[in-house]
This record gives C-alpha cells, structure tokens and sequence, in this order.
C-alpha cells in the first residue's frame, strides 16, 4: 500500500511539476533564511568565554538605572558602580571570587626603543582565579598584588619586544607610569570577550591591576574613571562572580540578594539602581539588548520575527497552492472512491504527498545552506564553516517546522476532499475546497506581510542613507581623531593646537570628551524652567572652542562657543562653579524643551536637573546658541537630543580637520607634531568615517539581513501568486470562453483578471502600513540622528508589489484571454 501511495504521489507532482515546483521552492527558500538567520545571530552573540573551566559557574552582575520609578535611564548592561563588588562580597561571604573588570582601551606602552599600544585591562586580584588563562611564562598568583603588576599575552609580548621571555621586564604606559611584567598569558579563547578579534571593551593584550588607576589619578586629576567613587551612577565595571562549586550559593540567591541590593546599600538621595545578573556566556547577548533596551524590540529579535513572517508566507503559500492543486484532482478522487477507497485512504495518501514534499524541501535546504555559508562570509565579513551547520537544535526546529507546515498544507485540502461524494466529484475537473474567498484571503494575507517587509526594508534603507551621509561627506575636507588622550600624556590643548595650525593643510582643530559615533555617554535631566514638573533626558557632549566649526555642524541661531566671551566652564561641583555656564542646544531638545524655533532659546536659561533627589537645586544653564544636529553618536541609548558644553576636560580627544587636497601631507604633519610632543607613544588616529563603520558595523550587517529576508519574501509571495495565477486562470477558462462568446475582448479579459489579482494586493498593503510604520518608528528610535517619516517609502512600496503581481499574473490572464470559445466550450 505504501509503494501505491508513493507512486500516486510521484504522479501527481509530475502532473502539477509546475506548481509543485513552486511550492518546493518557495517552501524551502524560506527555511534557507531561517537557518542563515539563525546562524548568523548565533554568530553575532554566541560567547567563547565558555571555553573556560569555570564559566558555568560565573556570573556576570547588571545595573540598571533610573531617574524615577517610571523612567528609565540607563538599561541592564553587564556592568555596576566600583562599589557593587566590595558589598556584594560582605553580602554573600561564600562566594568564591568577585573581581571587578574595566577595559582600558589601548594604552601606549614603550620599552626600550620600541612603542606600541596594547589593549588594556584593568582588573582586581580574583579575575584571575575566575578566568583560567593559560600561563606561558611566569606565575599568576599574586600577578596584580602590586599595582605596578602586569600581566602581557603573548601576541602583546611579540609586538613590543619580539619575544615572549619578557617576565621581570618593565615598560612604560602613558608616557607617565612605569610597571613590571609578571607573567605572559596565551591568547584568550577564540569568540571571548577578551579576544582581540571580538568587539567587546574587554578585549586583552595587557592586564593591569585596579590600583593602577590610582596611579593615574595622581598623575592626571582629571582621570574620569575612581576605583573608589562612592556614587552609583557610574557603572562602568564589569563585576564577575564566582559561585562555589559545593553549592552553598546558587544563582537563585545571588539573584535575591542582587534585588535587594540597592535598599541595604544605596542611599536614597541616589539615583534608582535595579541589580541583577546573567551568565558568562550571555554577557555578550546581555549587552547588545541593553543597547535597545528601551525599544520595544530588541534588536536581535527582529530578524527572528521577520523570519516567522516569512515562514507564514511559505505556509499560506503551501496550502494555498496544495489546495489549487487538490481542487483539480475531483475527478481522481471521485473515481478511487468508486473503486473502494475509503476516507481514511485518501487522507493518508495526502498527507504522504505533504510529508514526501516536505522531506525534498529538507533535502533543498540542505543545499541551499551549504551554498548560502560562503555568500554569508562574504556579505557580513564572517568566519562560518561548514562545521557552523552542525548545529542539533538548529536542524530539529527545521524538522519541526517542516512537519507543522507540510501538515498544515497537507491536512486541509485532505480532509475537505475526502469527504466528497463521488457523483459531485465526477461531474467536474474543479471542484471548490471551501469557500472561494479562503485563496483570495490567503494571497492577500501573503500579499500583507510582504508588503510590510518591503515598506520597512525601504525606511531602514532611508535611516541607513542618512546616517552615511552625515558620516560619510567625501565632497568635504575630512576630520581626523587623533586616539591619544592628552589628559593622560599631559599634553595642554592649545600647545597641541597651535602647533598643528602653523600647518595650513590643516583647517581646524578642536576637541570633545569622546570620539565621535561611539556609543553611549552621559546622561542628564534638564528642565525649561525651575517651576516646570517635566524634564527631558539628553546627552551631555563635553567640547571645546572651534567644535562645530571642525565637524561642520551649522549653528542655527546665537553663536558657537566664543574665546573672546569667556564662557564660564561646567564644574561638577556646584561650590566650585564660576558663573552660569554656557550650553548650545541641539534642534531635537530644542522641540522637547518646548520651543518651535531656534532664535526663542537663545539667551534663555534652562536647568540642569535631579528629579531623584528633591533637596539638589536646580542648576541654571545660559543658551547661547541652537545648532543643527548633535555631536556624530550613533545611540544614546536612552535619549535622542543632546546639550553642548564647556569643561576642564572637554579637551581629552583631539578633532582635526584637514585639507582634502593634500591628505597625506596632513597626517604626516600631524604625526611629526605628535612625536615631537609624545616621544613615546606613537601617535593614533582615526578618519571620521572609519569610526561610523566601526560602530555602525552590527546594524549595518543586521539591517542588511532584514533587506535580504525582505526581498526573499517578496520572492516567495511572487512564486505563490504565478503558482495561483496558473491555476485560477485554468479553472476560469469556461467563464472566459462565455465571455468572450458574448462579446468580450482579450483586452477586457486581461483587464478584468489583472483587476481581480489587484484588489487583494491593493487591500493587503493598505493593512500592512500601520504595523510597517510602527516597525520603522521603532528602527529610527534606536539611533541619535533619525531619517524623516515620508510617505515615499509606502507609495513605492504600493507600486512595486502591484506592478510584480501585474508581471506575474499577466503571462497567465495573456494565455487566458487568448484561448478560442469554441474548444473551451467543446472541451467542457
């Protein structure tokens, strides 16, 4: 009975190979997307840190913080306030290591007459008994006992002495601090956070102990970054725990005490801290949902979303084209029923055909995965290998979701036909399965979801266009980021400055708190007036004079910051102030402070606020001037305005702009000034629009997956509607040939099945607008610079969708409208 089964089915794909066809490919292509999907996210936050022997039981603490209980700041990274590990210890005495960790960046480091920049950590004593790094040269017993302690990989060791016997060896980092090297460390699993390859703050070439910062704030009051600072708003450690491996502590507990953490050591003037923490190998995961964390989809659950959307077209598609075909087989089946073959028979048989389908779509998409691995690599700049697939979850979601939707295709048209009597069955080729407007509902719905991936494909494409023209300006002389922190080498502007200025290929020179679009910075509250309950969170971007001047921003109304005003510097401590100290808004806090047009804030005051704590006074702000846009952040990631301002450390990343006509004449120069000023420390820099590509790197490649998955859905629904434009046309041959018996034209017959097709597309983007302007609502909201909501991207979407399904429909209505009355008529 089985070969019966098997060679009825054979038949039957052969008879419709078309539309099997069709649905094979549609069917298997969105599974191709599912699993590059799936693997490419699995790429994009799976964590090697695994790898290491203790990583089951380490833990990583998150902080969240907020400036009232309904508002937000700053979502759950992976990081807490120096203080968090010192009582987190005297909470749970049983834990068998806390260590804090900081990544340094790259700090210059010389011995002998060799420099280089080595990423750096700074970490506490019992990182080491948390991470088992493997020990080359050395011991790490007491490696950050001392804080001039160090540890060095071997890569690092290579690159500044050319070898990796460097034990008892010293070097010298920042041009100011002399350490010793005590042991030399193999390279960090590959995929960990400390791997130099990844792009976690945490990446390791140098170890250093936290008292090392000490050293540095003796050196430089202006180091940002205390071991010891009491407040709990600068969280900017990662603090690791270690559970004992009897069990005494379990996560569960370490949760508890976590929540309870800020009601036993926070004073309540400070800002609401919400502890909690993840594993190690989610730390990576963890941070990027904090970076969306408050949107309302995270950023690596859209392409997953998008992939259900797309596997609900390749369903609908399936049994809307199982259906078509089902729908012509009346006769077949009114005759097997004559010769005996019972209900059950004829459902077995269909859902064998669903199941053989399915299991050549498995085969397909195995193929099609082995192909999609190199365009992946290629595309996103990825290392997968043909290992990548060996994934058992992976391939049993497949199956899964084969079996679901090869029943789902399956089941219905089965259990609609086999109940069919014999006599209706024989008295026509076609017969109805269901209501006739269950295929138009199903195109429609098809129709609606691609209609929805395009319109959003469209406004993540504006967002991309805006951002790379704001950072990507070749018709203007570049900006170049000079990667030294003067601070640290103890470097005065203004020398830097004007010797960089006796230069004429060089335009202008300025300088901020942190490099342009890099993620993140401080927040603060800020009111329009003293009496108002409302407060608007922006970033606070720390520069000096010649800013907008440098970065070519336009200042909208007022002035820039001006030498010959002498505008009073931002302290903050309030005792030591000096004046009211001058701001620059930028257009979007000008609208949220609740001013239309620029010239009305100019000379205004606004105030500096802290809504958490009612006995800290507002402090008053001068506005002197509006500009056009905010300083090059990509995210905030908790506000989309921002304020300019002056301070004693504005002045930490140097800003060059340099004459387009002679690049390399500029960048020589700046070297030489740099090596005149550092003699031990090369110099770093950095054009403006590598810095975009660096930040922009995991949108780019994601947005780029969305685009993709947008135009392989649109390529399922196209197969779905020629697969059902072949057969609708066929069962309407007997109305055309009527028609046109009557007096109809091939041109108004092709006219009216083209109408036809249109009326669900037409209906199905008008129901995808809403949830597509949402979506594209919730993509700009992520980024500081956002595109404008034009209705462009809606209407071309309209016209792209009617004109495919005019093209795909209008070969099928050209046959249909061509056939001669006579023969249809005969025929029937």
């Amino acid at each position: 009975m089985l070969k019966h089964y098997i060679l009825q089915a054979l038949r039957s794909f052969w008879r419709f190979r078309v539309t099997a066809l069709v649905n094979l490919l549609g069917l298997s292509l969105a599974l191709v997307c599912f699993v590059a999907t799936y693997l490419f996210l699995d790429n994009l936050t799976k964590s090697g840190d695994s790898q290491f022997k203790l990583a089951d039981r380490t833990w990583a603490v998150t902080q969240e913080l907020w400036s009232s209980p309904t508002s937000r700041m700053i979502a759950a990274f992976p990081l807490a306030a120096p203080g968090t590990a010192k009582y987190l210890r005297a909470d749970l005495p049983g834990l068998e290591a806390v260590a804090r960790a900081w990544g340094r960046g790259e700090m210059a480091a010389a011995a002998d007459d060799r420099s280089v920049y080595l990423r750096t950590i700074v970490a506490d004593p019992d990182f080491l008994k948390i991470f088992d790094f493997k020990v080359l040269e050395g011991d790490l017993r007491d490696a950050l006992g001392s804080a001039h302690g160090a540890v060095i990989t071997e890569s690092g060791a290579m690159r500044l002495f050319g070898t990796r016997n460097v034990v008892g060896r010293a070097l010298l980092l920042q041009n100011s601090v002399q350490v010793t090297i005590n042991a030399v460390i193999g390279a960090p699993p590959a995929g960990s956070q400390f791997s130099n390859q990844g792009s976690s703050g945490l990446r390791l070439e140098l170890l250093l102990p936290v008292d090392f910062l000490r050293l540095l704030a003796q050196r430089n009051p202006a180091e940002p970054f205390d071991p010891d600072d009491p407040g709990w708003g600068n969280d900017f450690f990662y603090t690791f725990v270690l559970l004992p491996a009897d069990g005494s502590v379990t996560s569960a507990q370490l949760q508890q005490t976590l929540r309870d953490f800020p009601a036993r050591h926070i004073p309540k003037d400070q800002m609401i801290s919400v502890f909690g923490a993840v594993p190690l190998e989610r730390v990576k995961l963890a941070t990027m949902e904090a970076l969306t964390g408050n949107r309302s989809i995270p950023l690596t659950t859209s392409p997953f979303l998008l992939d259900a959307l797309i596997l609900a077209i390749a369903c609908l598609n399936y049994a809307n084209l199982t259906v078509a075909i089902a729908t012509t087989r009346a006769r077949e089946i009114g005759m097997r029923k004559v010769l005996g073959a019972g209900q059950q028979q004829l459902v077995r048989q269909h859902l064998l055909e669903a199941a053989l389908m399915g299991l050549a779509a498995l085969v397909l998409v195995l193929v099609g995965t082995v192909l999609a691995v190199p365009a992946l690599n290629r595309l996103f700049g990825l290392e997968f290998h043909l290992a990548s697939l060996l994934h058992p979850m992976l391939w049993l979601l497949v199956v899964l979701l084969l079996v679901f939707i090869s029943l789902a295709g399956g089941a219905y048209p089965a259990l609609v036909l086999a109940r069919l009597r014999p006599v209706d069955a024989l008295r026509s080729a076609n017969v109805r399965a269901g209501p006739r407007f269950v295929p138009t509902i199903l195109v429609g719905i098809q129709f609606a979801a691609a209609s929805f991936l395009l319109v959003v494909a469209l406004l993540m494409h504006s967002q991309n266009s805006l951002l790379e023209r704001i950072a990507l300006r070749p018709d203007h002389d570049p900006v170049v980021t000079l990667g030294n922190s003067l601070n640290e080498f103890g470097v005065p502007f203004e020398r830097l400055r004007n010797e960089l200025l006796r230069d004429h290929r060089i335009k202008a020179v300025s300088a901020g708190i942190s490099r342009p679009w890099d993620m993140g910075g401080p927040h603060q509250h800020f009111r329009r007036s003293r009496d108002s309950a409302a407060v608007t969170v922006a970033m606070v971007d720390f520069v000096t004079y010649d800013v907008f001047q440098t970065l070519d921003i336009r200042i909208l109304a007022g002035r820039d910051f001006d030498r010959g005003h002498s505008d009073p510097l931002f302290n903050w401590d309030p005792s030591a102030q000096k004046g009211v100290p001058a701001v620059i808004l930028d257009r979007k806090l000008l609208q949220e402070l609740g001013w239309t047009r620029p010239e009305q804030a100019v000379d205004q005051t606004i105030y500096l606020a802290v809504p958490w704590d009612a006995s800290v006074p507002d402090r008053p702000l001068h506005v002197i001037g509006v500009a056009e846009e905010s300083f090059p952040r990509l995210i905030g990631p908790s506000a989309d305005s921002s304020v300019y301002m002056m301070s004693s450390f504005s002045s930490n990343v140097p800003l060059v702009r340099i004459s387009r006509d002679d690049i390399s004449g500029a960048l020589a120069h700046i070297d030489a000034v740099w090596k005149e000023l550092v003699p031990n420390a090369p110099s770093r820099r950095y054009f403006t629009d590598e810095l975009f590509n660096e930040g922009y790197q995991t949108y780019s490649a994601v947005s780029a997956v969305l685009t993709g998955l947008s135009v392989f859905a649109f390529i399922i629904a196209i197969m779905g509607l020629i697969g059902m434009a072949l057969h609708i046309t066929s069962r309407r041959l007997r109305e055309i040939g009527i028609r046109k018996t009557l007096g109809a034209s091939a041109h108004g017959v092709v006219l009216m099945l083209l109408r036809d097709f249109s009326k669900p597309v037409l209906i199905a983007n008008v129901i995808a607008w809403p949830f597509a302007f949402l979506a594209g609502h919730l993509y700009f909201d992520l980024f500081m610079q956002r595109a404008s909501m034009t209705p462009w991207p809606f209407v071309v979407s309209l016209a792209i969708t009617l004109a495919i399904a005019w093209l795909a429909v209008g070969a099928q209505a050209m046959r249909a409208a061509s056939v001669k009355p006579a023969n249809v008529l005969h025929a029937e």
